[in-house]
């Protein structure tokens, strides 16, 4: 583990599909072992989120559950607080693969979420 890498062969980017979004990780990033569990978890989680809300995706990493509710137009506003500053180039990459028509103000945050996590 670590912050130097090299890359050896095959493609470079990694992305992977789930809730509904192309997620884009680093050999650095966190990743779900089951993406099939993770899928189907966030498909239900896009359905109890009332349209309009505002998310707060607490130790967000790349974003991708605040992303994946933006994406299903559930959310009006979406903060990612993470504070591992490598996954600030994850979020963008997944926000420019987003499907177009999303209409949801997107942000990612440098923080540590358990400094007063609510007032996110």
């Amino acid at each position: 583990f670590g912050n130097r890498w090299r890359h050896l062969f095959g493609e470079r980017d990694f992305w992977e599909h789930v809730g509904g979004i192309d997620v884009y990780l680093t050999p650095s990033s966190f990743g779900q072992a089951n993406t099939r569990a993770f899928d189907s978890l966030l498909r239900k989680l896009q359905k109890y989120v009332p349209h309009g809300s505002s998310v707060a995706d607490l130790y967000g990493g790349a974003g991708v559950i605040g992303l994946s509710l933006a994406a299903s137009k559930k959310s009006r506003s979406v903060k990612c607080i993470e504070i591992n500053k490598d996954s600030k180039h994850c979020f963008e990459k997944t926000v420019s693969r987003l499907p177009t028509g999303v209409d949801c103000k997107m942000s990612w945050h440098n923080a540590d979420a358990s400094v007063e996590p609510t007032s996110w």
